[in-house]
Order: structure tokens, then sequence, then C-alpha cells
């Protein structure tokens, strides 16, 4: 659908954009509007870079307009063509980076919780009771306010989940 957008848009040529970046480069403003709109389809080809980044085509895009436009407001002279195609390349990898990085922090957490589901169903098997936040911390060496946080992470995915990823509740004494 974008891209059907775009077709309304005529992208500027190589003499254009030397243009209108001299332009800019001299404090004329007005122009910065056409460097933007006649440089999108440039985003589009290189967000087709990184189609099997695992980030959505449309986020890298997004990524790369933003970018696109930043530059051109950031431009002060020089090539620019390889000015705003750095900053579009920068801004994507970052955005691939930053979704790694949530990923496997999510894969970090739900580790945590699963052990933590598996201590406390041991500590209750043992002590005859549910545990409370205190014993689960010792038994998991991590301190009470990180094992709070755990459970209050792990609850409300279990409230915010149609099927519970944990396969129960945490029912513990001590967690607000």
């Amino acid at each position: 659908m974008y891209k059907k957008e775009l077709e309304g848009i005529t992208p500027c040529e190589l003499d254009e954009i030397e243009e209108l970046a001299e332009a800019l480069a001299m404090g004329d403003a007005s122009v910065r509007n056409r460097l933007i709109e006649g440089n999108l389809e440039r985003v589009i080809q290189l967000a087709e870079n990184y189609t099997e980044s695992g980030l959505p085509f449309s986020d890298l895009v997004q990524e790369g307009n933003m970018a696109l436009t930043m530059a051109v407001y950031e431009y002060e002279g020089g090539g620019f063509l390889p000015f705003i195609q750095e900053r579009i390349i920068q801004a994507m990898e970052a955005a691939i980076e930053e979704q790694k990085g949530e990923a496997s922090i999510g894969q970090k957490m739900a580790a945590y919780i699963n052990v933590m589901n598996e201590v406390t169903s041991r500590l209750a098997q043992e002590l005859g009771r549910e545990a409370t936040v205190e014993e689960v911390a010792e038994k998991m060496q991590l301190p009470v306010d990180e094992v709070k946080e755990l459970m209050k992470t792990a609850l409300n995915a279990i409230n915010h989940s149609e099927s519970c990823f944990l396969g129960r509740a945490f029912h513990i004494q001590g967690v607000d």
C-alpha cells in the first residue's frame, strides 16, 4: 500500500539531488520536503537489503524514513547521497540490533522465570507450603527485589495471555 502511495511522488534524479542539496547547504530550507519525498523510494530500495533480518519490512521503512528526514535536516554540505544512505543504513541496522537485544532479554527473562517456577515447585514440595519470596530469592541466589520483579513479570504475562505459557500462576507469599 505504501509503495502504491509512492507512485504519485516522482523520485529525485541525480542532477536534481545535486541542485537541491547545494541549495540546502546554502541555507535554502524550502527544498527539504522535495529532498525527503524524492528519496523515499531510495529508503525502500535500501530496506529490501534487510528483508531477512527478522524485522518487519514496514519497520525498516519507517526507521529509514525517519533517518532520511533527520539527515536532510542535518545536512550541511558534501556528498548528499552518501550522507543520507549512510544514515538510513545505520538506522535500519540499529533497529535490527535493538530487536535482537530485546529478543535476547526476553529469552533471558523467560529462562529466569522458568527457573523460578521450578524452584517454587520444589520448595513447595520440600516445605509442604507455598514458599515466601525470601525463600525463593535465597534458593535462586538473587536479591528479593529481583525475584519480586520476576514474579510480577510472570503474573503480568499470564494475565495478558490467553494461553498460560508457564503452565500455572505463581501463588507465593509476599508478592504485591
